[in-house]
């Protein structure tokens, strides 16, 4: 509770109703793996947004929460992170309502109740690669912000790579829905921006790039054009230097950096080039 812990292991831990590793406090350089709880926040916990948890350089694997956060819940701050095959039963399969940058959100889980974003969920990513996770709607995240974030190889039944989060500067590729939005989906009158954003190659039955009403494009490569998008959106294909095959989970990864021909040379995510790793 309120500890400061360096270089440890925190591991197969169970809490009744929140943090099932960890509450409060922060981490450096830690495992925090196969710790549980009934409630929020599987494997750590913030207090509150003033008393945040915050959580740096650490490897968040295996936790599970019935709730919400499988790996982090609520109020938890987390920098260059790698969170990898974590599940909820509800919300945020790895995350949710937690800050993320530059952090890895791999392979996680949220299939059952809501199933509201397999990677995150309400939760603000910024440089994040968001690859191979799993929900009922939002493979990739849901809700929150995606800011210069790769979204790839994610499914869901709605909304393969990201539900109703506004982006900037991200990439969203080789997702996948088995019903509508492979891509992107927003159900909502509420303007949503998409700018200086890729959402393209992704694939559903219905809808495969995108789907919904108040999406707003600005200066972004899609296909088709959507009714709300600017003169400086293009439905050309983006180029990748190496487009990956597949879809979903089962994507095998490509080289998502553009190529100098480019018609949408200045959209996208500016993550590292490869070899990434993906799951």
């Amino acid at each position: 509770d309120r500890a400061l812990l360096f270089d440890c292991l925190v591991a197969g831990n169970s809490a009744g109703h929140g943090g099932g590793g960890v509450h409060g406090g922060a981490l450096v350089g830690c495992i925090v793996s196969n710790n549980a709880t009934g409630g929020i926040g599987g494997g750590v916990l913030g207090w509150s947004a003033r008393n945040p948890c915050r959580i740096s350089g650490c490897l968040l694997v295996g936790n599970r929460a019935a709730r919400e956060g499988g790996a982090a819940g609520r109020h938890t701050v987390l920098d260059g992170c790698r969170l990898a095959g974590n599940t909820s039963g509800h919300r945020g399969g790895a995350a949710d309502g937690a800050v993320l940058t530059d952090c890895q959100v791999l392979d996680n889980r949220c299939l059952e109740g809501d199933g509201w974003g397999g990677g995150a969920c309400g939760s603000a990513l910024a440089g994040c690669l968001v690859a191979g996770n799993a929900a009922r709607v939002g493979g990739g995240f849901y809700g929150g912000s995606g800011s210069n974030c790769l979204v790839v190889g994610n499914e869901a039944v709605d909304a393969g790579g990201v539900y109703g989060a506004p982006l900037n500067a991200c990439t969203v590729a080789g997702n996948a829905a088995t019903h509508v939005g492979g891509g992107l989906a927003f159900y909502d009158e509420k303007p949503l921006l998409v700018a200086d954003s890729i959402v393209y190659g992704n694939q559903a039955p219905v809808d495969p790039n995108w789907r919904g009403r108040g999406l707003v494009f600005r200066r972004s490569c899609t296909w088709p054009m959507p009714p709300e998008a600017g003169e400086d959106t293009v439905t050309n294909a983006p180029l990748f230097l190496a487009a990956g095959s597949g879809y979903g989970t089962n994507h095998v990864p490509g080289d998502y950096r553009l190529d100098p021909r480019s018609p949408c040379a200045h959209a996208g995510a500016r993550l590292a080039g490869p070899p990434l790793d993906f799951p």
